[in-house]
């Protein structure tokens, strides 16, 4: 298992607790932004294998990076490499802005070179209120400033940033593609074929609805996630468990998908969900799941036929840690350290 390898969060989780969520109290998301992320969502490739959803109210609070806990950075995990990008720039240019939703489209993950993050096909959007495109315009015009080239794709604009990290050589993508919404992707073809979708209504989405994942995630909730295995790229991905073993999965030939789903308040519980059509599922999730030692524990269950349920309080550090090392690498964001 790639998690014997794994001892603290590194370049993922480094990205994410730049930004706490400054959530308003309850566990569930206004009414305005349940829709947004819909319409996002048809923006994205139809071979997309994961998304992840945080829906608003949130913002972007300027603050020194520092030790933040599960629920501060859960809900902006969709966020990615945007709020760490050469340093904070675009954390440092929005403060207190609100985010109405956010939402990572990615697929095609792969074993870094050495350490690190797993590469990996994706968009990050961010869509922000409507009246502060002012400052999304200025933060995307200081992106071009720094940038170490720009290039035209379609209508769009965009800053391109190269960056080395351990064996691997990312390419991070900048673009304002409309007013008030602002993307990172780390492929062009990606990005290309998500921009050639906005403001059209496609034949077919990403994730389509009649897959059975959508019956058991909870879509109300604050920051939720969805993968639906792909077996045309299963080989190359040590996170998938199409694939025979690996340094990052439990193999199981019969896995169709994995939910997620967590609203940062009092009870501090994350959910999950594995949906496989294989007769010993629960002991393949607790495979994944189980790490005692590392304050990892959580209620594994059947509750349908081919679905278990994964329950985790989170309430204390150490396995809130844990826990989100596991998730990345369950939603194809593995880390090898």
């Amino acid at each position: 298992m790639l998690l014997s390898r794994l001892l603290a969060l590194s370049l993922l989780l480094v990205a994410l607790t730049d930004l706490a969520s400054a959530t308003q109290d309850g566990n569930r998301a206004d009414a305005a932004s349940a829709t947004r992320w819909e319409q996002l969502l048809n923006w994205l490739p139809e071979d997309t294998e994961t998304i992840i959803v945080a829906q608003g109210p949130l913002q972007v609070p300027k603050r020194d990076a520092g030790e933040f806990s599960f629920g501060e950075s859960a809900p902006l995990l969709p966020a990615g490499p945007l709020v760490s990008l050469e340093n904070g720039l675009l954390r440092n240019a929005l403060p207190w802005q609100n985010v109405v939703c956010a939402v990572e489209g990615s697929r095609r993950f792969v074993s870094p070179g050495g350490l690190g993050l797993m590469p990996y096909q994706g968009c990050h959007i961010i869509e922000f209120d409507a009246a502060c495109d002012g400052a999304v315009q200025k933060a995307f015009q200081t992106c071009q400033t720094k940038a170490e080239k720009q290039v035209q794709l379609g209508d769009a604009e965009v800053a391109v940033f190269t960056k080395k990290h351990d064996n691997d050589v990312w390419s991070y993508f900048v673009c304002r593609p409309k007013p008030g919404v602002l993307i990172c992707a780390t492929d062009r073809a990606y990005l290309e074929a998500t921009l050639k979708r906005i403001g059209r209504k496609s034949e077919k989405r990403a994730l389509p609805a009649d897959l059975p994942e959508w019956k058991h995630v909870d879509l109300k909730a604050r920051v939720w996630a969805v993968r639906h295995y792909r077996k045309e790229s299963a080989q190359n991905d040590p996170s998938s468990p199409l694939r025979s073993k690996a340094p990052a999965n439990v193999p199981d030939p019969a896995a169709v998908g994995f939910v997620f789903w967590y609203s940062p308040g009092a009870d501090k519980v994350a959910r999950a969900r594995y949906i496989s059509g294989a007769k010993d599922a629960v002991n393949l999730a607790a495979q994944g799941w189980n790490y005692p030692s590392e304050g990892l524990s959580p209620q594994i269950t059947q509750v349908a036929p081919g679905v278990v349920e994964i329950v985790t309080s989170i309430s204390e550090e150490r396995t809130g840690r844990m826990y989100a090392l596991v998730l990345l690498m369950h939603l194809g964001h593995g880390i090898y350290l």
